[in-house]
């Protein structure tokens, strides 16, 4: 049997030093041509997510987003605690940046999509294969896919997520042969739901996480992209119990309708800065603060030393 354009090139990326990446070298070799909205099918696809994305979030559920966070931080954003207005110009940049560049991204999966490259997968969601929101049975756990792609030639399912990050740290992030652990816990806990929640014509085994760099194209000795991405397969059993744990950490705490230990360990740290429930740990962490410069004080003392006389 003949192979199709896709499995041709997927082929050909198992002889390349490229060849664990499923979805990236396909998205450059599309990208030779430009992709724009040209039609009333691309314009009703850009309508429903839009839609798809300002819908709200779902209130009291763990989400895969910030399980790896801090302990705290999820179980009161779970429990419905009232959040803080952060105010940080430069966070609201950073999430408004987000939102938008998973629309590129999405529009560019969408147009592969209906080049027969890939298939996104339809669930029933507001747009075809994005935006999915998936649970677990309890209810107490679920939150939104990016991207849900079939692709030919490995004949497999993946869920996408997509991580946009400025250059310093993007060139940090691609000397692993890892995703950062965060990010790496919540699209296995992403993967893990689709499957718990969604009637699919088979398991997924692995999710994709995809960094771009927001200066564009890369040409260094470790990755060569004209885009700038980089992708990293997660085997999505690895995380399994890492994943249970805290969850059952969670529903234990929630429970005994007690709030988990404090993590943040100064209050000049952006984790302490950006959390919304900061003034909830304030006293408690500046309590640390204070244990610390003691510590350093004493190790900063210079010691007597006594010589015997003879």
């Amino acid at each position: 049997m003949a192979r199709t354009g896709t499995e041709e090139l997927l082929h050909e990326l198992r002889r390349s030093s490229r060849s664990t990446d499923l979805l990236v070298p396909l998205v450059e070799k599309f990208m030779k041509n430009m992709p724009d909205v040209e039609d009333d099918e691309d314009r009703e696809f850009m309508n429903n997510l839009i839609l798809a994305r300002s819908q709200p979030r779902k209130k009291g559920v763990y989400s895969p987003s910030m399980l790896s966070s801090c302990v705290r931080q999820v179980y009161l954003t779970k429990t419905g605690e009232q959040k803080r207005d952060v105010g940080r110009i430069s966070s609201n940049g950073y999430f408004v940046e987000g939102n938008f560049r998973h629309f590129k991204w999405q529009f560019i999966v969408w147009k592969m999509h209906r080049a027969g490259i890939v298939q996104l997968v339809d669930v029933g969601s507001i747009c075809i294969g994005t935006e999915i929101y998936v649970h677990n049975n309890r209810g107490d756990y679920g939150g939104t896919i990016d991207n849900l792609i079939y692709i030919p030639g490995p004949d497999v399912i993946v869920t996408v997520d997509w991580k946009g990050m400025n250059s310093n740290n993007f060139y940090k992030a691609i000397a692993a042969n890892y995703p950062q652990h965060k990010y790496a816990v919540q699209v296995a806990g992403y993967a893990g739901l689709a499957n718990a929640s969604l009637d699919l014509s088979q398991k997924i085994e692995h999710a994709v996480v995809i960094y771009e760099n927001k200066n564009g194209a890369v040409q260094t000795r470790l990755l060569k992209s004209p885009l700038g991405l980089k992708e990293y397969r997660v085997d999505i059993k690895k995380h399994r119990s890492e994943i249970t744990s805290r969850l059952k950490t969670l529903r234990a705490a929630e429970r005994r309708d007690e709030i988990p230990p404090v993590e943040c360990v100064s209050t000049r740290r952006v984790m302490f800065k950006d959390c919304p429930f900061a003034p909830i740990c304030r006293g408690e962490v500046e309590q640390l603060e204070r244990k610390e410069r003691k510590k350093k004080k004493i190790r900063k003392k210079p010691t007597v030393q006594f010589i015997k006389k003879r």
